[in-house]
């Protein structure tokens, strides 16, 4: 158990604190500086050891995203995702997926669906369950946004309704019903 005096916990509060703060900062500071100086920080966190860290760093990626626009993100981070997403870590891959899927959401839906659903349809190929489950998952928040792209992304969760394992199945199906609702919608788009 670690001590709340021991440097492990405090190092890990300061990192939490600090990603707190960074959206404030990056208002303040403008984006030439944060691109340069604290996203990069952003980034290498999406890689730690400790989960809370990595889910903050990723909601991070996605306020800058809001603050500073889409171009500046494909600038100043989203090469390092896809780098990521190729890291022998399923954890950090999963960090990756869900930092993709949040950023997509503060986009408009031409260059969500061009540039960031790509990425995540891709993943539904990985090794690790867990992931092509949260692949399913993070596909029920891209039908709204990305409805130009549901023929692929209906393609994907039929392929992960087959899957091998229960739960991708079991992901992969909610979120095809939670498309059911949206029928027109999909059947338009499949045509």
């Amino acid at each position: 158990c670690t001590s709340s005096t021991s440097p492990a916990f405090f190092d890990y509060r300061i990192r939490l604190v600090i990603l707190r703060h960074i959206p404030l900062l990056a208002e303040q500071l403008g984006k030439n500086f944060v691109g340069d100086n604290l996203t990069p920080v952003c980034v290498r966190l999406l890689e730690d050891d400790i989960s809370s860290i990595r889910e903050a760093a990723a909601r991070n990626l996605a306020d800058l995203t809001s603050l500073f626009g889409s171009d500046w993100a494909f600038t100043h981070f989203l090469p390092a995702i896809k780098k990521i997403l190729k890291d022998r870590s399923y954890l950090r891959r999963l960090t990756a997926l869900k930092a993709c899927a949040a950023v997509a959401m503060v986009m408009n839906s031409d260059i969500a669906s061009q540039k960031m659903l790509p990425i995540v349809l891709e993943m539904s190929n990985d090794d690790v369950p867990n992931i092509r489950f949260n692949v399913a998952k993070a596909l029920s928040s891209f039908g709204p946004k990305c409805a130009n792209s549901m023929h692929s992304i209906t393609q994907t969760l039929n392929e992960l309704v087959e899957d091998s394992d229960r739960d991708v199945r079991h992901f992969a199906k909610e979120t095809l019903d939670s498309f059911g609702s949206k029928s027109s919608m999909i059947g338009t788009a499949t045509r």
